[in-house]
């Protein structure tokens, strides 16, 4: 979904919640014009239109609070326009600081739903498009204007979102490599020099002398001890170029040691797997910038491996080979050919059939058929007394005898096909029969 202008798509999405028919309906109308508060919308199918006119009422009553406008059906297509989002009563363009609560969701396309909280402790949604893989607990400088969400409220459409490296330093400045710096002179030796101070402590060090806090004594002890850590100060100096944060290249340092820049040079796409924040597009520029060859095998590899995490977020353990091979060329914008021949170089990559798993993706689905597999062989089937105050359809029968039946049984389907009545019935029917029940929720 996108809230830049899309508001029909995000009407699209708020009334599936409520009636999943109805908005599959309207998802094949086409918006072609508005005018003044009046949205059309186009459909070839006399009978779409019919379903829409007898539930207008309804449909109006979302779109209304969502975009400002009102519904109605016209009988000529048009070329399909994008419908605005109306905005909340709050000022349109806004800028803050906040750190980031948590990820509420985040999708393949990089769509982001942050939880951000200021520094006056308000809770704000922000939501749009990050290059950057956003940290829990880090500060970010946040940009955008105010939109209306019908049921969340107001929320920011963020055009940036950057992180605040200042945090960042002050960090790294009082962890300890540095004697003679503690958080509060870390924190002035920030706030005097800001993102210049890397700068200042590898060029003109003896400017620190400025800070209140630092004497000449201390002045010396930090210079001995910076000039002793040369490595951590070239490893600094390396990385920072590549907009890294300071947070991240002293996770690379107590990772990688004093090969940190040879082993990152080499390979930039293990950073994926070795340091928290970064992800495959991150990586992948890191690795533009050192001079890496687009074709270059530990690329390919990371983008297919990219791909396959991705799935997973959207409940896939697997993707078919073809499709894997395709997306995965896509993403790089290489010929699926070279995708395919390296697709067996990964340790990380499992075959079955013409499916392609994670390593450990495999071995959960693996592990769980096995254990459904064993609990099923075990099982005997129960005497049970029905116990019901609706008319099960021939399918909910099933399911609630089949849980008596069999050592293990799953129930799914679609909102409002009548799974809480089939779970309602089954608990009842235990019950009555005399059967402990245990109840979990995730």
């Amino acid at each position: 979904m996108d809230y830049k202008a899309d508001g029909w798509h995000l009407f699209l999405n708020v009334l599936k919640e409520d009636n999943e028919p109805l908005a599959a309906v309207l998802k094949t109308f086409i918006p072609i014009k508005v005018d003044e508060d009046v949205l059309f919308v186009y459909s070839d199918s006399e009978f779409k239109k019919e379903v829409v006119y007898e539930r207008i009422d309804l449909i109006n009553s979302v779109l209304r609070k969502i975009t400002g406008l009102y519904l109605k059906t016209s009988d000529k297509p048009g070329k399909r326009i994008e419908v605005p989002v109306l905005a909340s009563n709050k000022n349109s363009s806004v800028e803050i600081t906040a750190r980031l609560k948590r990820v509420i969701f985040w999708d393949k396309k990089d769509y982001y739903i942050l939880a951000l909280k200021t520094p006056s402790g308000e809770e704000i949604i922000a939501v749009g498009k990050s290059d950057l893989r956003p940290m829990d607990g880090a500060k970010y400088k946040v940009k955008g204007h105010w939109i209306y969400h019908p049921k969340y409220g107001n929320e920011i459409k963020f055009d940036s979102i950057q992180p605040i490296i200042e945090n960042d330093i002050v960090k790294f400045l009082s962890s300890g490599i540095i004697k003679g710096i503690k958080e509060a002179i870390a924190e002035n030796i920030v706030s005097t020099f800001g993102e210049d101070t890397l700068n200042i402590l590898n060029n003109d060090i003896d400017r620190l002398i400025e800070i209140r806090g630092i004497g000449e004594k201390t002045l010396e002890t930090i210079k001995k001890s910076y000039a002793k850590n040369e490595t951590l100060r070239d490893i600094t100096l390396f990385f920072s170029k590549y907009d890294i944060p300071l947070s991240q290249i002293y996770k690379m340092y107590k990772t990688y040691g004093t090969d940190a820049v040879q082993t990152v040079s080499k390979n930039p796409y293990r950073l994926i797997k070795d340091i928290e924040g970064i992800g495959f597009k991150k990586a992948d520029r890191i690795a533009e910038k050192l001079g890496i060859e687009s074709a270059d095998p530990y690329r390919i590899q990371a983008g297919i491996e990219f791909m396959l995490r991705n799935s997973v977020k959207f409940g896939n353990v697997f993707l078919p080979k073809d499709k894997l091979i395709r997306d995965t060329a896509e993403l790089l914008n290489l010929p699926e050919k070279l995708v395919e021949m390296n697709l067996r170089n990964s340790e990380n990559i499992v075959f079955d059939k013409d499916s392609v798993y994670l390593k450990n993706e495999y071995q959960y689905e693996t592990g769980a058929a096995y254990e459904i597999q064993r609990i099923w062989k075990r099982a005997k089937p129960l005497t049970f007394e029905y116990v019901t105050n609706v008319n099960l359809s021939e399918e909910q029968r099933k399911a609630v005898e089949n849980v008596f039946k069999y050592g293990i049984s799953i129930i799914t389907g679609l909102p409002g096909t009548g799974k809480t009545t089939v779970i309602s019935t089954i608990v009842s029917s235990a019950i009555r029969s005399r059967y402990k029940i245990a109840l979990a929720s995730p």
